[in-house]
């Protein structure tokens, strides 16, 4: 009976140790791993959460953008690349009838980089016209808000007006702009 029971011991301590190697070298690590995955999986929803708050946040800036663009479009005036984009001279153009309009003359004077203004880092370039006519009041007003109503980038810098014997003598001036000669990249 005693070898029995030590057998019996030996088959119980032989189970134990197998049981302790088997959760020693299988359960520990596996656990061990478990919880190094569930950090990763919590870095994981944290990166997931900022990345999709950025990304509402940018959604949100690309509506403002075209809100933006497009109240731009709407209310703000352009930078023509060249003269050959102006409209400025169609729209000053009136009619010699001579009742409104005895005579009208626009004279555009020659391109030149303007000294001191810069448009997405090339120089503007400037053009001056001058309108000179004779004619009424209301022929140098609409001219005046033909000016004010072009799309494009001008600035009138003189009005003289003078009563005459056939009506009333205006010389307008105006600086038309335009973006200017692209600097290449080096």
């Amino acid at each position: 009976m005693n070898i029995q029971l030590i057998d019996r011991r030996l088959i119980v301590a032989t189970t134990g140790g197998a049981l302790a190697l088997l959760a020693g070298l299988w359960i520990v690590p596996n656990y061990l791993s478990a919880t190094d995955i569930r950090a990763h999986s919590q870095r994981l929803d944290a990166q997931t959460s900022e990345y999709l708050a950025q990304r509402s946040a940018l959604e949100q800036l690309q509506a403002e953008v075209l809100i933006l663009r497009s109240e731009a479009q709407s209310n703000c005036r352009s930078l023509p690349e060249s003269p050959q984009d102006s409209q400025l001279v169609d729209a000053l153009a009136r009619p010699v009838d001579g009742l409104n309009l005895s005579d009208q003359v626009v004279r555009l004077g020659e391109l030149e980089l303007h000294p001191s203004a810069s448009a997405n880092g090339s120089p503007l370039e400037r053009r001056r016209v001058r309108i000179e006519m004779l004619g009424s009041f209301d022929a140098v007003f609409s001219v005046l808000h033909a000016i004010d109503q072009e799309r494009n980038v001008n600035r009138v810098t003189s009005v003289d007006i003078h009563p005459g014997a056939a009506g009333l003598s205006a010389v307008l001036e105006v600086d038309e702009y335009f973006s200017g000669p692209k600097e290449v990249a080096q």
